[in-house]
């Protein structure tokens, strides 16, 4: 693997402003025949909520800033979760100024004509930010944990977009093992599974468990099982970031601790990946990443993408006092670029 700052291919076209607390996610326009980055919302360096929509067309390296249509959008928000399926962008949830007020609403964003909706949902969760949502399959989007503003949170819901309906679900059997409540965690779908790493706890202490969630798609009971690999394992950690690439679960930054006597944090900007397919099983590697590499931080985002390549957008870092608006790739090996 190896760093490369993603420099705009226009002046006039910078990337976003500053920014943490934001999504990022591709799509894959048909209609447009290219692959973006959408990048929504967020906190800015002077902690202002964030409501702008800004675009990476991937191929050149073109940053774009389309005016959503119609009268209507989610507004300022940040720590929201997000994922798309085809050419629309699902956004749920989040901190909206003023005063912090969490949401369980879902707006759909269709980058076919930028057209911000919100979708009138039945049976919607607890107002949260921190959670994370993910593509299960077929039109169903699955959401996990987050902050309520009273609780950490631990519950699994399922929203049929077609229906416009949520579910919680609840793991079979009695006494069955699951997560613990947590925020700031990461989370992909890795074999069909909902898969989620780290977080914090309750007890504001970071987490560094691994836990896949079955039968989400109805293909089997649903039960969480606990895993544990062999090789070098990401330290406990929040606001990190994943990326599925495939046969690989590349892990990056986020904020922990240290220190024995005395407990300091830590922006982490180290790169772990979960090799599912050694010769000799699934394994944790810490990766030497080559190239330049930015700073640590957290609440950044970290988009997989075609061609063998992640975006890494944004984030901050406490102990610097800095948030940032820096674009890298990280490239694999064998990617055309």
């Amino acid at each position: 693997m190896r760093w490369r700052k993603c420099l705009s291919s226009r002046s006039d076209l910078p990337p976003p402003t500053p920014r943490s607390g934001h999504i990022a996610v591709a799509v894959r326009s048909e209609q447009w025949a290219t692959e973006f980055v959408v990048v929504y919302g967020g906190l800015s360096d002077n902690k202002e909520f964030l409501d702008d929509v800004v675009v990476l067309e991937t191929g050149e390296s073109t940053w774009m800033r389309p005016v959503p249509t119609g009268n209507t959008s989610p507004g300022p928000r940040a720590f929201h979760a997000a994922c798309a399926i085809a050419s629309r962008v699902y956004v749920f949830g989040g901190s909206w100024s003023p005063r912090n007020r969490y949401q369980s609403d879902v707006w759909v964003l269709d980058t076919d004509d930028w057209q911000w909706t919100v979708m009138q949902t039945s049976n919607q969760p607890v107002p949260r930010d921190f959670p994370t949502m993910v593509h299960v399959g077929g039109g169903l989007l699955a959401l996990f944990g987050g902050y309520s503003g009273t609780k950490f949170m631990s519950d699994v819901h399922v929203l049929d977009i077609s229906t416009a309906a949520w579910r919680e679900v609840q793991p079979e059997g009695f006494g069955a093992q699951q997560p613990a409540p947590r925020s700031g965690h990461a989370a992909a779908v890795v074999a069909n599974r909902l898969a989620i790493f780290g977080g914090e706890s309750m007890s504001n202490s970071m987490l560094a468990d691994l836990w896949t969630l079955r039968g989400l798609q109805g293909d089997g009971p649903l039960r969480w099982t606990r895993l544990s690999f062999k090789g070098h394992a990401p330290s406990a950690r929040g606001a990190h970031a994943i990326a599925d690439m495939g046969t690989k679960l590349v892990v990056m930054g986020g904020h922990g601790e240290e220190g024995f006597l005395q407990r300091r944090s830590v922006y982490h900007g180290d790169v772990y990946v979960l090799d599912r397919e050694p010769e000799t099983g699934p394994m944790w590697v810490k990766e030497e990443v080559q190239g330049d590499a930015p700073a640590g931080r957290a609440y950044h985002s970290f988009t997989a993408l075609s061609g063998r390549r992640m975006l890494l957008f944004g984030g901050c870092n406490g102990t610097q006092r800095a948030t940032f608006g820096d674009a890298w790739w990280i490239i694999m090996e064998g990617s055309p670029y």
